[in-house]
């Protein structure tokens, strides 16, 4: 009985690689986002003040700390808590990837949310 509540709890990680996924989708859906944002100041830049364009430009950058926020989310708590990437040699790998543990992870989404605040 211990043995089958135990490997179940340890199968029942899985139940995680959905989230993750949809983790991407959200990132999907920022990046959207993102574009849709310059679109829409592209045709107007020549004729907004000086602060419109500086309140754009830090939402610009509000959402790609955001969507940095994501990915490291995405990948080390893939790894840390469902299974390991296995990414081919041959492609580029993010070189924190592996290295970074719960601990660790906790930090940098608290510094990404105080540098995310700062902003707003």
């Amino acid at each position: 009985m211990e043995r089958f509540l135990e490997n179940a709890m340890y199968a029942s990680r899985w139940l995680l690689a959905p989230v993750y996924f949809g983790l991407s989708l959200a990132l999907v859906a920022l990046a959207l986002k993102f574009f849709q944002e310059i679109i829409h100041v592209l045709p107007n830049i020549f004729s907004m003040a000086e602060s419109d364009l500086i309140l754009v430009l830090l939402s610009l950058v509000d959402m790609t700390l955001v969507g940095g926020l994501l990915v490291m989310v995405m990948f080390s708590g893939y790894e840390n808590f469902v299974s390991q990437l296995d990414i081919s040699e041959n492609k580029e790998k993010l070189n924190w990837l592996g290295k970074m543990d719960a601990t660790s992870l906790k930090n940098k989404v608290a510094a990404s949310i105080v540098a995310i605040s700062s902003i707003h």
